[in-house]
């Protein structure tokens, strides 16, 4: 813990912040505050924070008659930068939970495109890196496409898997094509099972990844049949190139009218458009 933090006055901050608003709003989004003093279990952090998480925007409405959106409460903000003069480092809450067995705190939401995360949910929670059980969480993680290690220190190598490939790449640029679900099946048909994914590198637009076969199934995949096998999906940048066409072409075909246009390309190449008021674009909510 902090010892530069009165986690008492930071604490009463908190009520007096909530008995200060005006707004229900304003009030609901303080009591959503939550001071967090177990510390920071999340790589490059600080480990011994006390941290506050919250929405510390400031409540707004958008005023149709200006067109623009108007502060109605400003107590979140300011409360902020008090906890922040005491010392308490301030987090959003829709970005951080605690981990359900030690109660430290992890990043749920990426800050930045190499950003991947140290923990894994569970049916109980979530658990961060230090909590888990390595063996655990590898054999969950077996022939199942969908998910993949992401933890930097959980090696497969040492818990009883070989890596067969490395650098896979699945992106938007021409050449990325490497399917999971694709190199599953290709395994699955030479008789392998036990195989799991591993997140390498993540970038803006795209993934490198690896794949691992435990060592009890080595001796069933054949070299030059997995050399061979199919690994690559359809092509995402030929998918991207024709759904961004198909933007143009959807938004095009709207009414002009007051609000905002906005498109939505699919994995599938294909796109859909809409017009979205302004109201609610200023609120983020233009693809909910």
């Amino acid at each position: 813990m902090d010892s530069h933090v009165n986690v008492k006055r930071a604490l009463r901050a908190i009520e007096a912040a909530a008995a200060s608003c005006k707004t229900r709003e304003g009030r609901n989004r303080i009591e959503e505050v939550q001071l967090h003093t177990a510390g920071v279990v999340e790589p490059g952090y600080d480990s011994d924070a006390i941290v506050a998480t919250g929405n510390w925007n400031d409540c707004t409405r958008y005023n149709r008659e200006t067109r623009q959106s108007e502060t109605i409460e400003d107590v979140p903000s300011r409360l902020g930068s008090v906890l922040e003069k005491m010392g308490v480092t301030i987090e959003w809450l829709d970005e951080w939970d605690a981990c359900g067995e030690c109660s430290r705190l992890v990043r749920t939401r990426a800050d930045s495109y190499s950003w991947k995360p140290s923990y894994v949910s569970t049916d109980s929670g979530l658990v961060c890196f230090e909590c888990i059980d390595p063996a655990e969480h590898l054999e969950s993680l077996e022939g199942n496409p969908r998910t993949a290690n992401t933890i930097e220190t959980i090696d497969p190598a040492q818990h009883g898997y070989t890596l067969i490939q490395g650098d896979f790449e699945h992106g938007f640029h021409p050449g990325q094509d490497a399917d999971p679900k694709v190199i599953a099946d290709s395994l699955r048909k030479l008789g392998v099972c036990r195989f799991l994914f591993q997140i390498d590198r993540n970038g803006q637009f795209d993934t490198r990844f690896s794949v691992y076969v435990h060592n009890d199934e080595l001796p069933e995949l054949d070299p030059a049949a997995w050399k061979a096998a199919p690994k690559d999906g359809p092509s995402v940048a030929e998918a991207m190139e024709r759904g961004l066409k198909a933007a143009t072409v959807a938004a095009s075909q709207l009414a002009d009218g007051e609000g905002v246009k906005v498109a939505t390309v699919h994995a599938d190449g294909t796109a859909t458009a809409k017009l979205v008021s302004p109201e609610d674009f200023i609120a983020g909510k233009a693809l909910s």
